[in-house]
């Protein structure tokens, strides 16, 4: 069986490859690997890991109420975790991130995962600040740019869709009642009944430990 599944791994990937190649121009890009300078790989190396050191700093900092991790043992776990968002789809590498903490430190994957929607909330923040700081700059690209569309027209909807999604996470930490009331209702219609009990019990946890990290005291 182990076999069967490191041949059908080594097969996917060939083929994911061949994809990938197939319409490159192999020539100009051997010609540009051998023009590129690599001394900047040395300070980008450091600045990811420092990026990364303080990612899992704040993930420590998140989990603090529910259990207190050092963060050199919340770093590796961080790190395996954006590893997982770069190579499995859907962002598959948040919830890698939360099983691994379950093994390792013994932390409910519901509660780590409340933990990782209260980070990406901040993200989303940082990201808007960083859009309208530079909104100026970022008006100024053409298609010839290679970006094509209005800027301030993807600034103005990205923006809508995010605080509409904040405020539907506020009101969810803030009236956790009314809130699981809603999602019952929607599992009771949506999911097979197969299903709706653990999703329900999923829900409920989440629920729960979302409003602990947003809100601990």
């Amino acid at each position: 069986m182990k076999k069967w599944q490191l041949w059908l791994g080594v097969l996917i990937s060939i083929v994911f490859i061949w994809l990938s190649l197939r319409g490159l121009r192999l020539d100009d890009f051997w010609k540009t690997v051998q023009k590129a300078n690599y001394f900047w790989l040395i300070p980008g190396i450091g600045v990811f890991f420092i990026g990364m050191w303080i990612r899992a700093w704040r993930w420590h900092y998140l989990l603090g109420p529910i259990k207190k991790i050092p963060t050199k043992t919340m770093f590796p776990i961080t790190t395996i975790g954006y590893m997982g968002n770069n190579i499995y789809p859907a962002r598959a590498g948040e919830v890698l991130r939360a099983v691994i903490l379950k093994r390792k430190e013994g932390v409910p994957v519901s509660a780590s995962l409340a933990t990782i929607i209260v980070e990406r909330i901040f993200d989303g923040v940082v990201m808007l600040a960083f859009v309208f700081v530079n909104l100026p700059e970022l008006a100024k690209l053409t298609s010839a740019s290679g970006f094509v569309g209005n800027i301030q027209q993807v600034a103005v909807v990205g923006t809508g869709v995010f605080l509409g999604a904040l405020l539907i996470f506020l009101l969810a930490a803030m009236f956790p009642l009314v809130s699981e009331k809603i999602g019952l209702w929607i599992i009771e219609r949506v999911m097979p009944k197969r299903l709706q009990e653990n999703t329900a019990g999923v829900m409920k946890k989440i629920f729960g430990w979302t409003c602990f990290a947003a809100f601990p005291l």
